[in-house]
């Protein structure tokens, strides 16, 4: 009687820790499905904010830009020399963007993380060498060049994010020949060009810019920013028109 009891006994203890068991189990699967879930999240809102940062900060130049063009500054004019970089011959603090007499813009670089390569130079980049077919005149003599700020090399998977959010979809669209993008300053100064842009050797998207896959070539047709990959095997670039022209 006492070996069946004990038996019985036994065969309780044995359900309960089962019970347990399955219980934390249930609690394991629960906690690693929730964690996976955070770090999804906090993935998402770290792109976020990224995204926003690179569309943000040229919106900011813009304003700035438009103040002194409105003002009576040519855009051809515009110097963006950096607070540090004040005292080259030519520099003019009533058409310096970054200037408080001027612009008055907050002078601003890429943040490191959102390149792909830790060597790549952090500044923006600001050229009057393309034009985007649609936006403004589509002269193509020089004057119908956009004044356009670039990141350059940013990490692909932002880039994706960023034309998704810009609306374009997901896809980057790529450069049949990748082409150099200059600053429209100097090296030396920062100095805007007081002339007309080179002029463009191809009429529609950007001089000698033409799309060749995933997507049409038309893709940056009336588009003032976006993201585009630089070639084949080139650099992830996005791009914000500052001033049509």
């Amino acid at each position: 009687m006492k070996i069946l009891k004990t038996m019985k006994s036994q065969k309780g203890n044995v359900l309960f820790l089962i019970l347990i068991a399955v219980a934390l189990f249930a609690a394991l699967s629960y906690a690693v499905t929730q964690s996976s879930r955070s770090g999804s999240d906090a993935n998402r809102e770290t792109n976020v904010i990224n995204t926003s940062t690179l569309t943000q900060y040229p919106n900011q130049v813009r304003t700035a830009v438009l103040r002194l063009v409105i003002g009576g500054v040519d855009p051809t004019a515009l110097q963006f020399n950096s607070p540090t970089e004040t005292t080259a011959t030519a520099y003019v603090p009533a058409r310096a963007v970054f200037n408080a007499v001027g612009g008055a813009a907050a002078w601003d670089t890429i943040a490191a993380k959102l390149h792909l390569n830790a060597t790549t130079d952090t500044s923006w980049i600001y050229s009057m060498d393309f034009r985007i077919k649609g936006l403004g005149t589509d002269n193509t003599d020089g004057t119908g060049n956009e004044l356009i700020a670039f990141a350059d090399d940013i990490a692909p998977t932002l880039c994706t994010r960023l034309n998704s959010d810009l609306g374009w979809g997901s896809d980057i669209p790529v450069l049949s020949s990748a082409v150099a993008i200059a600053d429209v300053r100097d090296n030396a100064h920062r100095i805007a060009t007081t002339t007309a842009p080179s002029i463009p050797s191809s009429d529609g998207l950007f001089p000698v810019m033409t799309v060749a896959s995933p997507v049409t070539a038309a893709w940056m047709d009336n588009k003032a920013f976006g993201c585009f990959r630089n070639g084949s095997s080139g650099h992830y670039v996005f791009y914000y028109v500052l001033v049509e022209r």
